[in-house]
């Protein structure tokens, strides 16, 4: 099945059934957590009340609403979500939309993905299609749950204690930074949110006020806060750099044009640079085939059973000279 049909079917699931008991954000200690949440975010961008707010992945709208917007918009790819929100929210605006064909029009104060990008098959379109909804002004806020707990949340779900999530890209910090650097914006701040997810009276405070802050205790915390805004335009004279994208391909021979298909020009130029390693099928061979399809593209490939990991760097270096 592919990603967005089971997206649609995991929307369907949870609208079966009241996703904020799913959730957890309509029991007392949800409400508690979607307060905080709202709070952070707030916090976050610098947010007063009364802005022009877009929530990509609203759900059933709580989190928009919470923001009290002057204009508040919520999309979401679930029409049972869409329903909801609009019957629970009435002067809230909730189009059914996907993320990644997005055709609104207007500028927004802030923009909200809230535990949306590790759900997404194509971050970098979502983000690069926001460009026209922000002004200078604009303030992006990204909440995702942090890599260190893939484990621990795989582990209550399989238990029935959390909520089922689809699977997740797991992008870092770091990760998130660089696909928004690449679709033209700028982090300007973030931070780490809850080391102790359970309620429980004054350790919780203690661990997700104060000692969440500390390192190297915010290494392990649940949630990471992304704030970005519009990258200002670069000096006429600066120089654009090239990117190389490192293709790791092992017995992806049906793969191969979907990857020439969809990784976008960056930069001053973008080279793909393959690296087969010991394919049982065609993969070099199909590789080649979509080179001489795509004669503008700039490109390598290398055979990592004869090319050590060790060499590959510095012939990559030795190319760039």
């Amino acid at each position: 099945m592919a990603r967005p049909q089971n997206e649609i079917e995991h929307g369907r699931k949870l609208s079966r059934n009241d996703p904020e008991l799913i959730w957890g954000w309509g029991t007392p200690a949800g409400r508690i957590r979607a307060r905080r949440r709202a709070a952070l975010i707030a916090e976050g961008a610098r947010l007063g009340p009364h802005v022009r707010a877009l929530e990509i992945g609203c759900g059933t709208g709580d989190l928009l609403a919470s923001l009290q917007p002057t204009q508040g918009m919520g999309i979401d790819f679930s029409a049972e979500m869409i329903r909801r929100a609009k019957k629970k929210y009435p002067h809230l605006r909730f189009i059914l939309c996907d993320a990644h064909e997005i055709s609104l029009n207007g500028q927004f104060d802030v923009i909200i993905l809230s535990d949306l990008v590790n759900d997404l098959w194509d971050v970098q379109a979502v983000l690069s299609g926001l460009d026209r909804l922000c002004s200078h002004r604009t303030r992006i806020i990204i909440n995702t749950y942090s890599r260190v707990w893939e484990l621990p949340l795989l582990l209550t779900q399989k238990l029935g204690l959390s909520t089922p999530l689809l699977p997740q890209n797991w992008l870092t910090v770091e990760d998130i930074c660089n696909l928004l650097h690449l679709a033209g914006y700028e982090d300007i701040r973030h931070f780490n949110e809850i080391l102790w997810p359970v309620k429980t009276p004054i350790l919780a405070g203690f661990f997700n006020r104060h000692l969440v802050k500390i390192w190297p205790f915010s290494c392990l915390s649940l949630s990471n806060f992304i704030v970005a805004r519009k990258r200002p335009e670069k000096d006429a004279g600066a120089e654009e750099p090239l990117i190389s994208v490192i293709v790791p391909a092992r017995n992806e021979a049906g793969n191969i044009d979907e990857i020439f298909a969809r990784i976008p020009e960056m930069g001053a130029g973008t080279e793909l640079v393959f690296v087969e390693g010991n394919s049982r099928d065609n993969t070099y061979e199909a590789i080649a085939k979509a080179m001489e399809k795509h004669p503008p593209v700039s490109y390598t490939h290398l055979r990592a059973h004869e090319t050590p990991e060790h060499l590959v760097c510095r012939l990559l270096l030795e190319k760039k000279k």
